[in-house]
């Protein structure tokens, strides 16, 4: 009986082409969405309205981090990919056998250049968004000192994700996406653990912090203690046989540009709401848009685990193969970000019928009342719906960069860049005028009627060239 269930979950898994990678990927998600809603109820519970309104305007002030990233971490990736299939074996526990000297030394050149670039950049991000920052945030409701010291400590945290991200990107160019996100969900596990402690004794925007700390440490243990001894063979080995500049500068530059951009596509909304309409507000959609997030990286874990296997099927001249697998996990993708988009609006519009009328920013003292301050805490049904359609747009053209660069090219620039430059123009007047549902239409206009089908003209382009 137990080895039928056993096959029987197998074949389910396969169906829905899940394998370990992808698994692990949706357990942290899993795990994000679940442990998200208690942090939701928490913040309700704990913060008053205000002070919501500064956790989400920090957090979405720290994701700037994507524009120091500049987009090197998926081009690692991408580059990594391409070389994994001949170092012959990177596991501590492995031998390694038909090993290419040439692979080692090219991936030790990619490795080490990202370090040098990261060095440079995670001080660059301590020196110039901290002040900026600081500078934003003085303008609101909340006293300098509730924010002043957790934002400089969040900075100087998110600075040193920044020096490990290099490391990580290899890994997962390696294909070891598995064991990687294994660490991310025992890392999101303790992140999520440490947060509610902070939330229920008080600690008010310092558990940010906390979960800045549990990303450090959990990718300290992965890459100086799971992987150490491929690191150390990789520090020891020259850096070889690879120009950056003809390599893969053409890549990064493009991806660089588009990453920093999203930042309008995934980020910015909460910051112009906290400007235009005030920390209240802000802590709406940022509530709201943290659940949207979630649900659209739980989805991209189908295609973005799986861009080393597509990335080594295309270097081994399996280009068929590769298209078919692209299509099968695409379209579990989008079944997966548009059934539980659904199903959020619906709780939204459940928790707006059931439980009518305002609630006082007072403690909850029952489970009917702490639901009835969560309804209050999100946004209306309305505006949750125009931009759980957007979140879909974004996914797709997120899936169409990936099918891009695993041809090592990236001829979406264009598009990407009229698309964040038009949210960045637009989104402020859209929320001055219409307020968060003025906000939402230009959203989900914007992203539908410019991005998705832009992205996709190109990426079908990319598909047909010999």
């Amino acid at each position: 009986m137990r080895e039928a269930w056993r096959r029987r979950l197998v074949r389910g898994l396969q169906a829905w082409e899940i394998d370990r990678a992808v698994l692990y990927a949706l357990l942290q998600r899993g795990w994000q969405f679940i442990a998200g809603g208690v942090t939701l109820l928490l913040v309700a519970a704990c913060f008053d309205r205000r002070l919501q309104g500064y956790y989400y305007t920090v957090a979405g002030l720290l994701a700037l981090q994507s524009f120091a990233e500049l987009g090197l971490h998926a081009v690692i990736v991408y580059v990594t990919s391409h070389e994994w299939p001949r170092l012959g074996g990177i596991e501590p526990t492995e031998t390694v056998t038909n090993s290419e000297p040439t692979a080692w030394h090219r991936t030790a050149a990619v490795w080490k250049y990202s370090l040098q670039w990261y060095t440079a950049v995670a001080a660059a991000f301590i020196v110039i968004l901290g002040p900026i920052g600081a500078w934003f945030l003085d303008a609101g409701e909340v006293e300098p000192q509730v924010w002043r010291a957790p934002w400089w400590s969040g900075i100087v945290g998110t600075a040193g994700t920044l020096l490990l991200l290099p490391s990580v990107a290899v890994l997962e160019g390696c294909n070891q996406v598995a064991v990687v996100n294994g660490f991310r969900l025992g890392q999101a596990m303790a992140a999520s653990f440490m947060v509610w402690a902070g939330i229920l004794r008080g600690h008010g925007l310092w558990v940010l912090v906390w979960a800045i700390a549990a990303r450090v440490g959990a990718e300290l243990l992965l890459v100086a203690w799971r992987f150490r001894s491929f690191f150390v063979r990789l520090w020891r080995t020259p850096p070889l046989g690879f120009s950056w500049k003809r390599e893969l500068w053409p890549l990064q530059w493009r991806v660089a540009v588009q990453t920093a951009l999203s930042y309008f596509s995934v980020s910015y909304a909460v910051p112009v709401v906290f400007r235009v309409r005030g920390a209240v507000w802000a802590g709406r959609i940022g509530m709201t848009w943290a659940v949207l997030t979630t649900l659209q990286l739980a989805a991209s874990a189908w295609v973005h685990t799986r861009a080393p296997e597509l990335g080594g099927l295309l270097a081994e001249g399996r280009t068929a193969d590769a298209y078919r697998l692209y299509r099968r996990i695409l379209v579990r993708s989008l079944q997966f970000l548009a059934a539980s988009g659904a199903a959020f609006v619906i709780v939204v519009v459940a928790l707006e019928l059931a439980l009518p009328g305002e609630i006082a920013d007072t403690p909850p003292n029952t489970v009917g009342a702490l639901l009835a301050r969560l309804s209050r805490r999100l946004l209306p049904w309305a505006p949750t719906l125009l931009l759980a359609t957007g979140t879909l747009g974004y996914h797709l053209v997120s899936c169409a960069g990936v099918f891009v660069r695993i041809h090592k090219a990236d001829p979406l620039l264009p598009v990407v860049v009229l698309h964040n430059l038009l949210l960045a123009v637009v989104l402020p007047p859209a929320t001055w005028w219409g307020g968060v549902m003025g906000l939402a239409i230009a959203y989900a206009v914007v992203t539908w009627t410019v991005a998705v089908p832009g992205c996709w003209a190109m990426a079908r382009r990319i598909g047909r060239s010999p």
